[in-house]
């Protein structure tokens, strides 16, 4: 019959919800009830079931089946049971009101949680960040990466200067945009590829590390998480600086970059009078050096600048060090 068949059409997609919540991390249920006179099939499939426990034949129907099918929430309704053919929220007469009361609990922390991260880093300046940052950013990397520009904001304080939003984007790493048409907005991007697991960051990381496509570091978890958004700063501090210089000096962006690169490497010279570039730097700047050279500038300093703050500096991280307490900052 057809109200048979649209009642199966509605139970199909409950079971493709209750397994997409399931994955989800939540703990949804589904409860069959036999109403009336019933068959024995029926009778034996009526239950509560709670994900992954959930047998296929639960959504089934024969003709004429009277049977209510109940969702009971996992995510946003805890404590309610959903019809799944009236569509109808409705308290959940089985739960008992602690497990209730602790469930909303649970609930109202994963939020003040997650508000927390975003509120902490428009209190270190930023002036935006992007509700996918709370959802796509794994926790233990929004921890870190605030810890450690809230480190470095104490240091340099560009962040606050500037009008900075947070985003997250697609692909691996991170980067620094500048708008310079319509908005003077910098936008500090989070890549979703490796910023969304801890585990994969740090295998990235490690990966990049030994191959030398990054230059040294300490090989910790601890400073391993903090190498991309310290590589990120960098370009913010260098973006704070050219900003001020093209206030008061004629140039473009291209040139103050190499200025500043001009005055680092003179400064390595003088701590290593053989210096040539390719000892200290890494494999990504020398790629970028070959392949893409209008970045070289930039990305040699915020390289360079990401040495200077994590583990022991070489060369080219004690010049810039040097080179920014020139600049006042200590």
């Amino acid at each position: 019959p057809v109200k048979t068949f649209s009642k199966n059409v509605v139970d199909q997609t409950l079971e493709k919800n209750v397994e997409f919540q399931g994955k989800s991390g939540l703990s949804p249920k589904i409860r069959r009830t036999a109403n009336g006179e019933t068959c024995e099939w029926c009778q034996a499939m009526a239950g509560t079931y709670e994900y992954p426990n959930v047998p296929k034949d639960v959504y089934r129907r024969h003709a004429n089946c009277d049977c209510v099918v109940e969702y009971i929430d996992g995510g946003k309704h805890p404590g309610m049971k959903q019809n799944v053919w009236t569509k109808k929220w409705e308290d959940d007469e089985f739960i008992t009101p602690q497990e209730l009361v602790e469930k909303v609990k649970t609930k109202m922390a994963e939020s003040k949680e997650k508000k927390d991260t975003a509120e902490q880093l428009k209190d270190i300046g930023f002036s935006s960040v992007d509700r996918k940052w709370l959802s796509q950013v794994d926790k233990e990397l929004q921890t870190s990466s605030i810890a450690q520009l809230r480190e470095l904001e104490d240091k340099f304080g560009v962040v606050q200067k500037g009008s900075i939003a947070v985003e997250v984007k697609k692909g691996r790493g991170g980067a620094t945009t500048v708008q310079t048409q319509s908005s003077t907005t910098t936008i500090l991007k989070f890549g979703r590829d490796s910023f969304s697991s801890k585990d994969t960051y740090l295998k990235l990381m490690r990966k990049d590390l030994s191959d030398g496509w990054c230059m040294s570091c300490g090989n910790d978890d601890e400073t391993l998480c903090k190498y991309i958004i310290t590589h990120e700063y960098g370009h913010i501090v260098q973006n704070s600086l050219i900003k001020d210089e093209m206030s008061v000096k004629m140039g473009t962006r291209a040139d103050f970059a190499r200025y500043y690169r001009n005055q680092i490497e003179d400064i390595a010279r003088q701590i290593d009078p053989d210096y040539e570039p390719e000892k200290y730097t890494s494999g990504y700047i020398q790629d970028t050096k070959a392949n893409n050279p209008g970045k070289y500038d930039y990305e040699f300093f915020a390289e360079c600048f990401a040495n200077s703050q994590l583990g022991e500096p070489n060369v080219l991280g004690q010049a810039m060090n040097q080179w920014l307490e020139s600049r006042g900052y200590q």
